[in-house]
């Protein structure tokens, strides 16, 4: 019994020495998955391979005409700035075949738009060209254009000229003309016309509720002759002569805004007259009929024949 039991004694520390050995293998076994870990890990690396690899996806983005242009969309939205900026300082070039003209007074007035003139050099106390730039709105209930007195609608806006209902002096709603005044042999004075064919006018400014603006323009003016019994329709004289504005600008009324714009703005006694605050005796011709000195009435302040 005391053999057996001795055998069975070896038998146990024979296993349990195989056992510990099995054990050293785990562990060792364990730090190899360990290190499969690592390798797990430096697959994680090439899993941020992959997200280097996104990096060209990047690139790619970059490369991509969408994405290349996004930045370029910028700089031409910048250009498309510039357009505009363009639009406020240049216009179509005007016909070289034109005669230039540069006016000695440019201003703009209440009622009636902008007028532009060049003194003439023999005669100065006359205008040798004298334009006018009238601004014209259709009056539905007298189916007639009237004089626009408000220019605030335009205010930012680049008006063509010598196309749709501007390219007739009859029709035009932004009636551009030249006056040249001639003078014949007897030494009578004519006047020959030259209405815009081309080029375009912007208003940059608007007094509020006025006439009053400030802007800018470039046109052609051609000879036309007016037909007086057609509703001045207007008609280009074959070989007439041509004249050119280039840089057209005006600024008068923001250079010297209006004293006043209504009676109510003048002190006691003053009315408004165009921008201008007067006693009534200094822009009116008469007040009353005797004003007229009897020969006639006043009428609109103005002295009439007898009715």
């Amino acid at each position: 019994m005391k053999k057996i039991f001795i055998i069975l004694s070896l038998i146990v520390s024979i296993f349990a020495f195989v056992s510990c050995g099995d054990e050293g293998k785990t562990i060792y076994h364990g730090d190899t998955e360990h290190e499969d870990d690592s390798d797990v890990a430096d697959t994680g690396t090439q899993d941020s391979d992959v997200s280097d690899s996104e990096t060209p996806d990047n690139d790619s983005s970059d490369s991509d005409v969408p994405g290349g242009d996004k930045p370029d969309t910028g700089d031409d939205s910048d250009t498309m700035d510039d357009t505009d900026t363009t639009d406020d300082t240049d216009f179509e070039p005007v016909d070289p075949a034109c005669q230039p003209i540069v006016f000695d007074k440019i201003a703009s007035t209440h009622e009636d738009g902008i007028y532009a003139y060049v003194v003439d050099p023999e005669d100065p106390e006359n205008a040798l060209f004298w334009l006018d730039i009238i601004f014209y709105e259709y009056d539905p209930e007298y189916n007639e254009l009237v004089y626009r007195t408000d220019l605030s609608p335009l205010k930012g806006k680049m008006i063509i000229l010598g196309e749709g209902a501007n390219a007739n002096y009859a029709t035009a709603t932004e009636q551009v003309i030249l006056y040249k005044n001639i003078y014949d042999e007897e030494g009578y004075m004519t006047t020959k016309y030259y209405f815009a064919k081309s080029g375009a006018i912007k208003i940059e400014d608007v007094i509020a509720g006025t006439n009053y603006s400030k802007g800018k323009g470039a046109f052609s003016l051609y000879e036309v002759t007016l037909d007086e019994e057609n509703n001045e329709t207007s008609t280009y004289v074959e070989n007439g002569e041509c004249f050119a504005v280039s840089d057209f600008a005006w600024d008068n009324v923001f250079a010297n805004p209006p004293e006043c714009m209504e009676d109510s703005d003048c002190s006691e006694g003053k009315l408004c007259d165009e921008g201008i605050c007067e006693f009534p005796e200094d822009f009116y011709e008469c007040i009353e009929d005797e004003d007229c000195g009897g020969f006639g009435v006043c009428l609109d302040n103005s002295c009439a024949e007898y009715r």
